[in-house]
C-alpha cells in the first residue's frame, strides 16, 4: 500500500511514519517540560516586580 503526496510524485511506504509515532511523544514531554520552566520563570519575575515597588 503507498501512500502519495499531492504535490510531490515521491510515494511513500507507511514504515517510514513509524519513526515520527515514536518521536512525537518524546518532543511532547520536552516541550511541555519547557513550558513549565518558562512559567516558573515568569511568576517568580513577576514575584521579584512586585516586591520591588
Amino acid at each position: 500500500m503507498k501512500y502519495v503526496w499531492l504535490i510531490t510524485p515521491y510515494y511513500l511506504y507507511p514504515s517510514s511514519f513509524k519513526l515520527h509515532r515514536r518521536w512525537l511523544p518524546l518532543l511532547t514531554r520536552i516541550t511541555y517540560l519547557s513550558k513549565l520552566i518558562g512559567i516558573h520563570s515568569v511568576a517568580a519575575l513577576m514575584q521579584l516586580e512586585i516586591y520591588w515597588v
